[in-house]
């Protein structure tokens, strides 16, 4: 039954857009680009955390990766940007660094 609702919304939408051509559409009065940060921003706030928070637990990225189970050439095309990581991934660095993954998109001179 949803299917078939779903559906039938998606045919009158289409029939409004084809029948009534003159319709105009209304456009959000505010940017998108100002509602929300752009997603070059959050990831490098991402890998600059993970960076930051890898140094102040482990001390060197070294030391990381020879007390965990992450690969060297993995964390590091991270790192560089040159690799996003799986949610999977993210759970298990939080995990390694015993913080939550929203740590990684904070700044920790913003918290109160």
């Amino acid at each position: 039954m949803d299917l078939l609702l779903s559906t039938e919304r998606f045919a009158w939408v289409v029939h409004v857009i084809v029948v009534l051509p003159g319709l105009q559409l209304q456009t959000p009065s505010v940017p998108v680009s100002a509602t929300r940060r752009p997603v070059a921003n959050e990831e490098l706030l991402f890998r600059q955390r993970l960076r930051a928070l890898v140094l102040e637990k482990y001390g060197s990225l070294d030391r990381f990766y020879l007390e965990t189970e992450f690969s060297k050439g993995h964390l590091s095309q991270i790192l560089r940007g040159k690799r996003s990581p799986s949610l999977t991934t993210l759970i298990k660095l939080a995990r390694a660094l015993n913080v939550s993954v929203g740590d990684f998109f904070s700044d920790p001179k913003s918290r109160k």
